[in-house]
């Protein structure tokens, strides 16, 4: 932050010369500079938001909603989101804790979302205008709570069997398909960082990624068909990349919706 000083250079005696309180300059410079902190502090506050933002009722969910288009570098389109998924999407997580008897429509009222990204501002910063999104339009109000569950840790054993296995981009045994007579092959998403969440609708509880590693590999997990829960497939299956799953408790960060509005309002 710059600031301006004017100095008037036209002589004056010194009988012309106004004499000020001592400490007077002083203390009106520092409510001036207190004014322009507290302006810059509200301006950052804002955040960054969409622009032409519109959000229209829509008739189903899409699979994927974190992978949606059309989208180019100043466009964001999203067809087919509930209101949970907005917020997973703005907080970045699957844990939501969100009152059925309050907020029944959460899950169920589904809107694609179609806006303009301000220039200058990344595609990273989609969560931050999703959340503002939902602040502007559907009044959420949350706070976030680290709670202690049952639930799952990853945790890498071997590296070099990761890098090696891992590196597969189709499961050796099913070239042409994902099923193979009763045993049925998932893909775990590319990112270690989105692995751990993709688990957790596995195995049926939250599972914390204690890899402390980051990196893009082709991992495949192996069920019994129809099964959806914990299985020594899915074990063995992590067990050949290196990796460890364990029943352990956990600290979760879970967003907590105070309110949400059952209808967006309009812009």
């Amino acid at each position: 932050m710059a600031v301006g000083f004017i100095l008037n250079t036209t002589w004056k005696s010194k009988m012309e010369i106004p004499v000020k309180p001592p400490g007077q300059t002083t203390r009106r410079n520092q409510m001036r500079f207190l004014i322009l902190l507290l302006l810059a502090a509200a301006a950052i506050g804002q955040g960054a938001r969409f622009e032409a933002v519109v959000v229209k009722p829509a008739a189903f969910i899409v699979a994927n909603p974190a992978a949606q288009g059309p989208n180019d570098g100043a466009l964001y389109s999203a067809a087919g989101l509930s209101r949970w998924w907005m917020v997973s999407l703005g907080y970045e997580t699957l844990y939501i804790d969100a009152d059925a008897r309050k907020f029944p429509f959460v899950r169920s009222t589904i809107y694609s979302i179609s806006a303009k990204i301000p220039n200058g501002i990344g595609r990273d910063r989609i969560p931050e205008m999703v959340r503002n999104l939902l602040a502007d339009r559907f009044g959420l109000m949350c706070h976030t709570e680290q709670r202690t569950v049952k639930g799952f840790s990853l945790t890498l054993t071997d590296l070099h069997k990761l890098k090696t296995n891992g590196a597969f981009t189709e499961h050796p045994k099913l070239p042409e398909g994902l099923m193979d007579g009763s045993r049925l092959y998932r893909p775990l998403p590319k990112f270690t960082h989105m692995m751990a969440d993709a688990l957790s609708t596995i195995v049926g509880g939250p599972v914390v990624d204690k890899t402390g590693i980051d990196g893009e590999y082709t991992l495949w997990v192996e069920l019994s068909k129809g099964d959806d829960g914990l299985t020594s497939e899915v074990i063995e299956s992590l067990a050949s990349y290196g990796l460890k799953l364990k029943r352990e408790n956990v600290t979760i960060r879970y967003v907590v919706i105070d309110k949400i509005n059952k209808t967006p309002a309009e812009e």
